[in-house]
């Protein structure tokens, strides 16, 4: 639960095109996360449906998601915050399960759950 509560501190700072937005998070009796609406598929289920129909992704859209997967990494490690500091944040656990594409074709991060200072 710790860990949870932790994610959702450091998300709510994140504001990036290529990263979930979590809007508000509280603790009480239970816990609130509100996060983006997201429509789209996450890339896990896009590569296995690409490898089990045998069509293989055009070289455009690979690039286009690494780029956007690097550049929010990016902004996670040496983006400033409301106070002028660095995030400095390494996600630590990015994969295919934790980037979704958006059905606009724009790829976000998901799950800062093991990320570290």
């Amino acid at each position: 639960m710790r860990d949870f509560i932790r994610e959702a501190k450091m998300a709510t700072q994140l504001n990036h095109p290529n990263i979930v937005r979590v809007f508000s998070s509280a603790a009480s009796t239970g816990f609130l996360h509100r996060m983006e609406l997201l429509r789209g598929a996450p890339l896990m289920q896009i590569l296995r449906r690409s490898v089990r129909s045998r069509c293989r992704c055009p070289i455009h859209v690979i690039l286009s998601i690494v780029i956007e997967v690097a550049d929010a990494l990016d902004y996670a490690q040496n983006g400033l915050d409301e106070y002028g500091e660095r995030f400095d944040l390494l996600h630590r656990d990015v994969s295919p399960s934790n980037v979704f594409v958006a059905d606009d074709g724009h790829a976000k991060i998901i799950d800062f759950g093991v990320a570290k200072r």
